[in-house]
């Protein structure tokens, strides 16, 4: 289970509505001067994540709480939106440019552009799939043992 400490916003009978500060890994690797991230990060500033999660708990606004997400939920979400299209239009510029048996590149550019359509197809029903599902939701483990500090005033 991946772990976060959050920031209670608001609730209602089954959800919190909570709120993280994004981080980064800067300052632990050995690449820290010439780091594109950490230049990028000192330049966007600090950004708050607001997320839902099931209030299992019966947190209340402004509790410091714990939310986890299952490692698998989130490793077949990130397959499923980063791994999937590329796939998909690498497969679809190849089943045309080989269908085809042309050296045309606006055919292999329009397999692509096809396969690229039927993994937006398959992501838009996957999301639909597990909306609802509590396997891919954050939940509200604990409340945390330290109090934040009020992240909506950054």
């Amino acid at each position: 289970m991946i772990e976060e400490t959050a920031y209670v916003v608001k609730t209602d009978e089954e959800f919190a509505w909570v709120e993280t500060q994004r981080r980064t890994t800067c300052g632990k690797c050995s690449a820290q001067k010439g780091c594109g991230t950490k230049v990028l990060s000192g330049v966007l500033g600090k950004k708050l994540t607001h997320v839902k999660a099931l209030n299992t708990v019966q947190a209340v606004p402004g509790d410091s709480v714990v939310i986890g997400l299952q490692e698998s939920s989130l490793l077949k979400s990130a397959l499923m939106s980063y791994l999937l299209p590329l796939i998909l239009v690498l497969l679809g510029a190849t089943i045309f440019a080989y269908a085809f048996e042309s050296h045309n590149e606006n055919l292999t550019l329009i397999g692509a552009l096809a396969g690229f359509i039927v993994s937006l197809t398959v992501l838009n029903r996957f999301a639909k799939r597990i909306k609802n599902n509590p396997a891919y939701q954050p939940v509200v483990l604990r409340k945390a043992g330290i109090d934040l500090p009020d992240l909506t005033h950054f």
